[in-house]
């Protein structure tokens, strides 16, 4: 691992980060919609339904970061 150049590693990393990102923001659009709407969340305030998809996921991981 320690072998690998900087260039190799700079690369490869944004490559693939750039794929998962890519990957998740086409799953979002694709799906987004789909999901809200079958969570009930209302449509005519996109941005509280992102509000709203966030407070889970925090309420449950700042406390185990903390642990």
């Amino acid at each position: 691992l320690l072998e690998v150049s900087y260039l190799r590693f700079v690369t490869a990393t944004l490559v693939g980060s750039s794929l998962y990102v890519g990957a998740f923001l086409a799953l979002g659009a694709i799906f987004g919609p789909t999901v809200l709407e079958r969570i009930h969340l209302p449509m005519l305030a996109p941005m509280l339904a992102v509000r709203l998809l966030w407070v889970l996921p925090l309420a449950v991981g700042l406390p185990l970061l903390v642990v």
